[in-house]
């Protein structure tokens, strides 16, 4: 039996890459918990109440009324969540209000791309777009304007809020890679409309029957963000480099 010299130095490397891909998972997970569950909730939340108020999914006030309530809803469940695991862990490095100043950041951001998401799904319609081109494009237009809002967010608020870090090259490919992940949650969130018959693959997991409370009908739109959230972010763990993921 033959003695391999690089045989420890080969398990270690493996031990690292394995720790690495187990930390993203673990900060992917805490992500779709804490942010992209809330903001499919807190879209089909708004949805609900707007159209109750007597607005129609083509009005300008619905597109506002859903941005915002999905924008709401991530610097919500944001904040939220580092004060429990604050008060959980008893983590002195977790400043809650610095957390709320970048739950503020990420809120801004998804209201531009909460708000934009019913009008591009309204035009892939009227186009005749079939389901999975359309689940492309809306998770194309939302990611583009996720990182606009994110980049903007950024100038706007990094010169009052300490927690928000000042645009920079090494953000931008981070916010670049965090908005392609929020766009297959954007993606998969379209898979919660049922009026795509069965063309809809995703349908008959995650589509949203008119039989369904509201409440129940907000946490299936949760469950579909997070669903194309970890998709997308779980393929970005796998590929990027130690260092390189937007995660470490």
């Amino acid at each position: 039996m033959s003695y391999n010299p690089n045989a420890d130095e080969d398990k270690s490397l493996e031990s690292t890459h394995a720790s690495v891909i187990g930390r993203r998972m673990q900060v992917t997970a805490e992500v779709g918990i804490s942010k992209i569950f809330p903001a499919g909730f807190g879209w089909q939340t708004a949805a609900y109440f707007a159209e109750n108020a007597g607005m129609e999914a083509t009005d300008l006030s619905f597109y506002l009324s859903t941005g915002i309530g999905d924008g709401l809803a991530v610097c919500m469940g944001h904040t939220a969540y580092c004060a429990i695991k604050k008060g959980v862990t008893g983590n002195k490095d977790i400043d809650v209000g610095k957390e709320l100043q970048v739950g503020i950041m990420l809120g801004s951001a998804a209201v531009c791309s909460g708000g934009i998401w019913q009008p591009t799904v309204n035009a892939l319609q009227g186009a005749g777009v079939d389901f999975t081109n359309s689940v492309i494009a809306t998770g194309g237009v939302a990611t583009l304007a996720f990182f606009t809002g994110l980049r903007l967010a950024r100038l706007a608020y990094s010169p009052i809020f300490e927690g928000v870090e000042e645009a920079t090259y090494a953000n931008l490919k981070a916010d670049a890679a965090l908005s392609v992940a929020v766009g297959g949650a954007a993606g998969c969130f379209l898979g919660t409309d049922v009026s795509y018959g069965a063309a809809n693959w995703m349908g008959g997991a995650i589509g949203i029957q008119d039989t369904f409370t509201p409440l129940v009908s907000s946490a299936v739109a949760g469950t579909s963000t997070m669903l194309g959230f970890s998709v997308i972010q779980t393929g970005e763990n796998l590929i990027y480099p130690k260092d390189k993921c937007w995660v470490d």
